[in-house]
């Protein structure tokens, strides 16, 4: 017994919300989400507020779920320096660090998978890329969301020092037909 693919499928990313924070705010609470697509993408381009400062990371929670150990991880990442790997448990999905707000910043892809099953935790993939002061590095985070609701609500926070105007988050709904 094997598994059968098809090349004909056809998979289509529809835009659900898009938000471009304020200098200074701290979240972004996107509701309502419509549970009539597949798997869900957040792209999320972040700056820092705070020059000099170093690294903060964002927060993303589902559902308004901020409980204790709520949320798993496991990270690998690569940078100038080697690579290296962690994991936690946390009360936040983690979405790794932005950067200083004269620098290009951090660009996040949040892969969620089979958002409306509830059945089993929600899984999320994170990629992220940043560049600072001539430093690039690569993450990814495989998160775990220990939760069977169906997912309808995404909070992202920037707990430190808030968002920097160009800023923006983006949610997409993927289709396979």
């Amino acid at each position: 017994m094997g598994v059968t693919y098809s090349s004909t499928a056809t998979v289509t990313y529809e835009k659900i919300a898009a938000a471009y924070p304020s200098t200074g705010s701290k979240s972004i609470d996107i509701t309502s989400i419509p549970q009539t697509f597949t798997h869900l993408v957040v792209v999320c381009s972040t700056r820092r507020n705070a020059p000099g400062a170093g690294a903060r990371g964002v927060d993303i929670y589902f559902n308004g779920d901020s409980g204790s150990n709520q949320y798993g991880y496991d990270g690998w990442y690569l940078e100038q320096s080697g690579v290296s790997s962690s994991s936690s448990n946390y009360s936040s999905a983690q979405g790794g660090s932005a950067f200083d707000g004269n620098t290009p910043g951090t660009t996040y892809n949040f892969y969620i998978n089979d958002y409306t099953n509830t059945t089993f935790y929600r899984n999320m993939r994170t990629e992220q890329g940043r560049f600072q002061g001539g430093s690039i590095a690569n993450y990814v985070y495989n998160n775990t969301w220990k939760s069977t609701a169906a997912l309808n609500r995404i909070q992202i926070n920037e707990p430190f020092e808030g968002f920097v105007s160009g800023d923006a988050v983006t949610i997409y709904g993927i289709k396979e037909a």
